[in-house]
C-alpha cells in the first residue's frame, strides 16, 4: 500500500462529530498532494457555517500525520466563513 492509500485508510477514521461519517467518503478532503513526504490537501467543511470547523480539520491534521513515512501536513481550508483564519490557525502547528 502505497502512501497515498495510507492517508487515505486514516483519514476514513476521521468522523464529522455533527453527521457521524467520514470525512472523506462525505467528500470533504480534496487534492491530496504528496511531496517526499510533505502532504498538502483542502479540507472543505461541510457546511459554510460549521461550527466544528477548525476542530475537524485538527482532527484531519493529526490523522494524516500518524501516518508513517508523513513529515509535514499543510491543511487549506475552503469554502468556511472563517476559512483564511483557520488555515492560518491549523499551519502554525
Amino acid at each position: 500500500m502505497g502512501l497515498k492509500e495510507k492517508i487515505v485508510e486514516k483519514l476514513k477514521t476521521v468522523m464529522d462529530p455533527e453527521i457521524n461519517m467520514n470525512v472523506y467518503e462525505m467528500g470533504l478532503i480534496a487534492g491530496i498532494d504528496i511531496n517526499d513526504g510533505n502532504i498538502s490537501l483542502i479540507f472543505r467543511p461541510s457546511s459554510p457555517f460549521c461550527p466544528m470547523g477548525i476542530h475537524i480539520a485538527k482532527m484531519i491534521k493529526d490523522a494524516v500525520k500518524s501516518v508513517e513515512g508523513v513529515k509535514k501536513v499543510n491543511i487549506e481550508i475552503i469554502n468556511h466563513i472563517q476559512a483564511k483564519q483557520f488555515t492560518e490557525m491549523i499551519n502554525k502547528e
